[in-house]
């Protein structure tokens, strides 16, 4: 499987970190400078730094940069959230918290969205829609709903998702196995919205999205 640019780039500055190159509670270079240092766009350095900051190890404040965290810690996620789908409860535990915070992370996305991150959704989507097989579905499927939680460039949400995604992939998985490729409609119309910068709207198909889904795999039998 080939590495994304900005997972390459973020190994590359947690190994900085880890190497006292960068100490804890300073500043990192600008989104230009990294760019230039890893001679990347920074596009693939925002989302480097946003996946740094979902695992504890960058903080970013609106107006002032990057800093590394005061005490980056090793991603402890099975520690802190042990969840894995074991049985129907569980299944339907996850759909609850899921609607409580992916759709309101929905609402979020549509304002703060920008067009590198929507461009990114749209090809999620795309990919999902035309996959071939139920894990390259299950793969576009994670990644769309990892993205709208970037897009709200909140650290605390992008962190949750982080540390639910074991559980995540473990439902999109199964969700797939019943549903195919059905959800990518349901992304599209989340994205149109995000588009319209409609946060109510958005809202509002993460909502149906999830509430279909939920309906569709326990009519076929997923929560016997």
């Amino acid at each position: 499987m080939k590495i994304k640019i900005s997972d390459k780039i973020a190994e590359q500055i947690k190994q900085a970190i880890a190497s006292k190159v960068w100490l804890p509670e300073s500043q990192l270079p600008s989104e230009k400078q990294l760019g230039e240092m890893y001679g990347a766009s920074r596009v693939s350095v925002r989302s480097a730094l946003q996946k740094l900051s979902g695992e504890g190890l960058v903080k970013t404040v609106r107006g002032k940069g990057s800093f590394v965290c005061s005490s980056p810690a090793e991603n402890k996620s099975t520690e802190i959230l042990p969840f894995y789908i074991k049985d129907k409860s569980d299944r339907i535990n996850l759909f609850e918290f899921r609607m409580i915070f992916e759709v309101e992370s929905a609402y979020i996305a549509a304002l703060r969205a920008d067009t590198a991150i929507i461009q990114a959704l749209n090809d999620s989507a795309v990919k999902m829609r035309d996959a071939a097989t139920n894990e390259e579905i299950a793969k576009y499927d994670a990644e769309f709903h990892r993205l709208i939680a970037e897009a709200t460039r909140n650290p605390i949400i992008i962190r949750i998702f982080e540390l639910m995604k074991d559980a995540y992939n473990q439902m999109f998985c199964q969700n797939v196995s019943l549903l195919g490729a059905a959800g990518a409609n349901a992304h599209m119309k989340i994205i149109t919205a995000i588009e319209m910068r409609n946060g109510e709207l958005a809202k509002k198909y993460m909502a149906e999205h999830l509430t279909n889904t939920m309906e569709q795999t326990s009519s076929q039998g997923a929560y016997k």
